[in-house]
């Protein structure tokens, strides 16, 4: 059980003595300045005085700056400031604090919030950062990542507060997915820069005043990511660096992590083959100012895509980048004139070394995603232990009378003990999977059926025992010939007839009401069916309709004559065959359709303005006795 002993003056507005209403907001500003950002922590703390705390918000300070014993507690009020002894805030504190020390944090969270309560807190950490490695660096001393989420689960513990509404980072290099994701227990969402910070940092008389009581979170993350870069874009504040923001909707980051997860499985077990690949990959990828290791994730994705030429690789890619898209509330970024370029910037950033793992990066959780172990294989190396001895890969005819499919043979050399096979159309996309296993050296009929004719890559992976690809075959002129009919059931339709002879099709019908059903035959294979037969459950009553032949892309229309005679729901299915022996796409044989028989109303029919001959009722059932027409 965790046992902090603090000591909070009487303040009238401790809440738990009052019942005034508290305010919408807390901003908690933790100013790490005993460092070269010194001068800075004064300029800051003018801006917020521009706004001060009010009904809607609560801003309050703890800062530390170069000389001995200058450490002070501070609300922030319209051009001032209410100062808190330190020792009424915790006894053991001195007039100089180590603002590298989590318990420090952590108290701080629990006197501000617990005497400056508010409905939602935003916890700001001002310093110098250097990603995960450190940040709130004080002489010799510094936080990591763990300890900010530990200080922070404490102070929770201690007080019981729900999740903070966002943590902010003024600070460089902190909009990385590693610290995302370790404080997405903390916070609702939580921001980051990718990039330098230039050494004025958050605009805060920007953002403060913008903070009441109908501001969304939504909102909060966009002026957050947008106020900032837009202060540098527009001139009104002087930087020497490209400057780039995000802010993070934390509950997207499971999902992110279970794609990050599969792309880097992907990524490592291609490492015998293309480890050279996706070096340049990284090297190519979006880097920030002095630090390498750090890049773009969603530029790597893209990267990745380009430089290999394998379908499973595409597809945790773009799995992996509409994840990011998800969890991205707000982004911006703005180069400034020959500086470093940040176009591809999309908010977040990876540790990508080249060169060995640096001490603590396995403190964090991002140990137990396998990038961990990606880039500890990426960093050794893995050799091949397999390969393609010979393989004969053709178009063949299984029965048809033309080359409908893919066979596989061959044989290898070495340890392997499983194959991938992909074929993919023109469009990239994968038709058909096989993945099984091999043994002795022999790969015998391996066959593949596609459901269209055409140009198909064929992608034909070996894997060991490790899971790790050996050997790696594409055939990208392969040619299917599938002269096969391919039936089609489109949906049906409700058709009625008006006084002057013309029909409409209609979505819903009254009791009483004559009207008719239609439906469409379609054949959209390269050769003729044969023979065709439709089998029509009519609400329970079977209705069959017979044509000899539809010819390619040729349309064929069954009807029935119904008269409404019960209310509710009103149902149909439609199943097809042929004499054909084989046919592309049997599962396209059959639909089904349903519509509601309402009660005898007072109804008119409108034309669809995008759809001239579709009608819909319209009905008023307040007043279901009138008539319109």
């Amino acid at each position: 059980m965790l046992a902090i002993v603090l000591m909070f003056p009487a303040s009238p507005l401790s809440m738990a003595e009052n019942e005034e209403e508290i305010p919408e907001w807390g901003f908690y500003v933790y100013m790490a300045g005993d460092n070269s950002l010194y001068e800075e922590v004064d300029d800051d703390l003018n801006e917020m005085k521009m706004v001060g705390s009010n009904n809607d918000l609560e801003i309050v300070v703890l800062t530390d700056q170069v000389p001995q014993d200058d450490s002070h507690a501070y609300r922030v009020i319209q051009h001032g400031l209410e100062e808190t002894p330190l020792q009424e805030i915790n006894a053991s504190w001195s007039n100089e604090l180590d603002m590298g020390k989590g318990e420090t944090l952590r108290d701080f969270m629990i006197w501000a919030t617990t005497e400056y309560p508010a409905e939602k807190k935003i916890l700001v950490i001002w310093n110098h950062g250097s990603g995960w490695e450190k940040v709130a660096e004080d002489r010799e001393s510094h936080l990591t990542v763990p300890e900010i989420r530990e200080s922070i689960e404490q102070y929770r513990e201690e007080t019981g507060d729900s999740k903070l509404t966002m943590i902010g980072f003024d600070a460089c290099l902190m909009g990385m997915f590693e610290i995302a994701y370790e404080l997405k227990d903390q916070a609702e969402m939580v921001h980051g820069s990718e990039a330098y910070e230039p050494l004025e940092g958050w605009t805060y008389n920007h953002l403060l005043y913008k903070l009441d009581k109908n501001l969304t979170n939504e909102e909060l993350a966009q002026n957050v990511v947008y106020d900032y870069v837009e202060s540098y874009r527009n001139g009104s504040v002087y930087t020497s660096y490209s400057v780039t923001a995000a802010v993070i909707d934390t509950t997207k980051l499971e999902s992110l992590w279970n794609d990050l997860e599969n792309f880097s499985s992907e990524l490592n077990s291609i490492l015998p083959i293309y480890r050279d690949e996706i070096s340049n990959s990284r090297d190519n990828t979006q880097r920030y100012d002095q630090n390498p290791n750090y890049r773009d994730l969603y530029d790597l994705t893209i990267n990745i895509e380009n430089q290999i030429p394998m379908s499973d690789s595409k597809k945790y890619s773009e799995k992996l980048q509409n994840s990011i898209n998800s969890a991205i509330m707000a982004e911006d970024h703005w180069q400034k004139p020959e500086k470093l370029p940040v176009d591809r910037a999309h908010g977040l950033t990876i540790y990508f070394p080249n060169e060995g793992i640096k001490t603590g990066y396995s403190d964090l959780r991002i140990s137990q995603n396998s990038w961990y172990e990606f880039i500890e294989n990426f960093e050794m190396g893995i050799s091949s232990k397999a390969n393609f001895n010979n393989l004969y890969t053709s178009s063949v005819d299984t029965g048809t009378g033309h080359n409908d499919s893919v066979l596989i043979n061959g044989n290898y050399n070495g340890n392997a003990s499983e194959i991938k096979i992909r074929l993919v159309n023109s469009d990239g996309k994968v038709m058909n999977t096989y993945d099984g296993q091999v043994n002795n050296g022999i790969i015998s009929n391996i066959f593949l059926q596609p459901t269209k004719s055409g140009n198909y890559s064929l992608e034909i992976g070996l894997y060991g025992d490790s899971g790790f690809l050996e050997d790696h075959y594409i055939n990208e002129n392969l040619f299917i010939n599938l002269q096969l009919p391919d039936l089609v059931a489109n949906s049906p339709r409700i058709m009625i007839e008006d006084e002057k002879g013309d029909s409409y099709q209609v979505e819903n019908i009254q009791n009483g009401d004559v009207f008719w059903i239609e439906g469409d035959i379609q054949n959209i294979g390269t050769v003729a069916s044969k023979n065709i037969t439709v089998l029509v459950n009519d609400n329970g009553v079977e209705k069959q309709f017979h044509f000899a032949k539809i010819e390619p892309n040729q349309i064929e229309t069954w009807s029935i004559s119904s008269n409404a005679s019960s209310l509710g729901e009103y149902n149909l299915e439609v199943e097809l065959w042929s004499e054909d022996q084989f046919e592309i796409d049997p599962e396209n044989n059959y639909t089904s359709f349903s519509f509601m028989i309402f009660d005898k109303i007072g109804h008119e029919y409108q034309v669809n303005t995008e759809n001239k001959n579709i009608l819909e009722i319209e009905t008023n059932e307040k007043e279901n006795m009138s008539s319109h027409g």
